[in-house]
């Protein structure tokens, strides 16, 4: 199957049909995309938002979490669309800011270094328990003592070396 490309007027035309009344279904018929593809293209209120205020709208965001209260039963398009119009009239309303496009560039990058620190902890803490199944007690922390220049490398870079003689043999995959 081949994999439709669409232009960002396209997006915002589906949208816009999307937010006149247009049921989810006869759109995504009608263009040749899945229900789930259109719900995607309104998730990236971000983008959209960027789209939307440079041809001249106001635009005002509101976080999910603060018209949840106002949906009186069961999800849907209308039922959303309600909660929406009745949120928006509150005077205590809170928005959300539009990011520009640098500044979510530089949330992804926060949020892809927290994953590899998470990722590293783990590992580590994994090792960790691989040698405390052989007796080997290890410091907790990524780093050696101070002080203990003694001893050998390792051929097991998360374990100290003075230990890696009591490692089994099967251990060694290096």
């Amino acid at each position: 199957m081949k994999r439709a490309r669409f232009t960002e007027e396209q997006i915002i035309a589906v949208s816009k049909a999307h937010e006149a009344g247009a049921k989810t279904a006869d759109l995504a018929r009608k263009h040749g995309v899945s229900e789930a593809t259109i719900y995607n293209w309104k998730a990236s209120s971000q983008w959209l938002a960027r789209k939307i205020a440079a041809m001249g709208h106001t635009v005002r965001i509101i976080p999910a979490q603060f018209v949840k209260p106002y949906v009186k039963s069961n999800k849907s398009d209308i039922i959303d669309a309600a909660a929406i119009a009745e949120a928006v009239t509150r005077p205590t309303m809170r928005f959300v800011e539009i990011r520009s496009p640098e500044h979510i560039d530089l949330q992804a990058l926060h949020r892809v270094r927290d994953r590899m620190i998470s990722q590293r902890t783990c590992l580590i803490n994994q090792m960790r328990a691989f040698c405390l199944e052989y007796g080997i007690a290890t410091r907790l922390g990524k780093r050696p003592r101070e002080g203990v220049s003694s001893l050998r490398p390792s051929p097991y870079p998360l374990t100290v070396g003075y230990f890696s003689d009591s490692i089994k043999p099967f251990m060694d995959r290096s």
